[in-house]
């Protein structure tokens, strides 16, 4: 029977997230990585760590036509990895063949917040995207938040990151894989029942779960008075 389930499962090879600029993919998907034992790929430190330049740099010496395409061949590359939190840069909005190809091997996750606090996380880094005209901050984002809208219904979840910090995020993100239709393959091809990181398996309750529980839980009494996400 549990055979029988598990060939039922549909199979995949990383966690993706996806989303605007600011809605906090790179935090959420190193906590996520650290919990799970599995590699995380930020694919704008990527692109900078190969060209040897800052994203800044990279947007004013190749114009944005050319930082899409060195966004997407990076993308194209790292889409096939195995156990691994990729999280994709919010420079540009997904196009339909990137998101195609980003889940026929990853679970993809939105993560998406209110215009307001999207404000407050980029403007605290002045001049660092260079896609963002901060002189019109406000109107950059409000319009790249409209631009996301659409892709709500189109990944696997979609996750509120509002108000909610990193460590909830991450437990709500573990509690959907919990549920959810999925299993990781190894490179070889075979299921991977438990991840390199000591004390846990999809599935099976450990220690370092009830840590992040009892974390969560305490996050939540102390934010019980502002409104909570989807997930």
């Amino acid at each position: 029977m549990r055979e029988e389930r598990q060939n039922r499962l549909i199979k995949k090879r990383n966690i993706v997230l996806i989303g605007s600029m600011g809605t906090g993919k790179s935090h959420v998907g190193r906590m996520l990585a650290r919990e799970l034992g599995w590699q995380f790929i930020d694919t704008d430190r990527f692109l900078e760590r190969e060209r040897g330049m800052s994203l800044a740099e990279l947007g004013a010496t190749l114009g944005a036509d050319a930082l899409r395409q060195a966004e997407a061949e990076v993308i194209e590359r790292v889409r096939r990895y195995h156990h691994a939190i990729i999280a994709v840069g919010g420079n540009f909005v997904l196009e339909e063949g990137m998101f195609e190809r980003l889940r026929e091997y990853g679970v993809v996750v939105l993560l998406y917040a209110k215009t307001f606090r999207i404000i407050e996380r980029v403007a605290r880094k002045q001049g660092k995207r260079p896609t963002i005209d901060y002189d019109n901050l406000a109107g950059c984002v409000a319009d790249l938040n409209r631009a996301w809208y659409g892709w709500h219904e189109r990944a696997d979840c979609s996750v509120n990151t509002t108000y909610r910090t990193p460590t909830r995020l991450a437990y709500a993100i573990r509690r959907y894989l919990h549920r959810a239709p999925f299993r990781f393959l190894t490179r070889r091809g075979e299921e991977r029942h438990k991840t390199r990181r000591k004390g846990y398996s999809y599935g099976k309750k450990s220690s370092r779960s009830d840590q992040w529980r009892r974390r969560a839980r305490h996050e939540r009494r102390a934010s019980s008075g502002r409104s909570g996400g989807d997930l």
